[in-house]
């Protein structure tokens, strides 16, 4: 799902809420900003490649990553 409008309007609210009611029933629930996803990505090619942050955002059952489009993302 995308959700997309102003902010202020639930969107993470909403995304919040659908996580935990996964969680309760018994799913896996990883909820992440996109600058967090892009500063382990990054942090993680220097290191040791992608494949440990990929197994860690492909694994739950969920990925909800929040804040796309607020602010300019690092180069």
């Amino acid at each position: 799902m995308l959700w997309l409008g102003p902010p202020g309007t639930g969107k993470s609210h909403l995304a919040q809420a659908i996580g935990l009611s996964l969680i309760r029933a018994g799913m896996t629930v990883y909820y992440r900003s996109i600058f967090d996803v892009v500063r382990d990505f990054l942090h993680d090619e220097a290191l040791d490649g992608h494949e440990k942050i990929l197994k860690r955002y492909l694994e739950p059952d969920l990925l909800i990553i929040d804040d796309m489009g607020m602010k300019q993302l690092p180069k």
